[in-house]
């Protein structure tokens, strides 16, 4: 054997916790095909999933939808604003108007950039 192949000192392992709880789901024949396969790279499904906990976030369906509306509704009101401007092309008044939508833009940018601040 040589000096790389060498196995090392043991490690002392903490104690480890009695698994004793079990979950179960249903998949698709699709999904397990999948999560297997994913598994096998990592050496398992359950060390696949082990590897996840704490990873993984859960979002509401709901708040979802409603920061889509919330943010469809402000879309359409930018996009008015904007062909206000278009309009007024010429008048002085929508200067300011378009200084606030090239800021509007910056912080739709920025958030775009960061999702994960909201």
């Amino acid at each position: 054997m040589s000096e790389k192949n060498k196995p090392g000192p043991k490690k002392k392992r903490a104690p480890k916790e009695p698994l004793t709880k079990k979950i179960q789901i249903r998949v698709t024949e699709e999904e397990y095909a999948h999560l297997k396969a994913l598994g096998k790279e990592v050496g398992g499904m359950t060390a696949l999933l082990r590897n996840h906990f704490g990873r993984v976030s859960i979002r509401s369906r709901r708040d979802d939808q409603e920061m889509r509306r919330m943010l469809g509704r402000g879309l359409g009101l930018l996009n008015q604003i904007a062909k206000w401007c278009n309009v007024h092309k010429q008048s002085m008044e929508s200067l300011p108007v378009k200084a606030r939508l090239v800021e509007v833009e910056r912080l739709l940018r920025a958030a775009c950039d960061h999702p994960e601040e909201r």
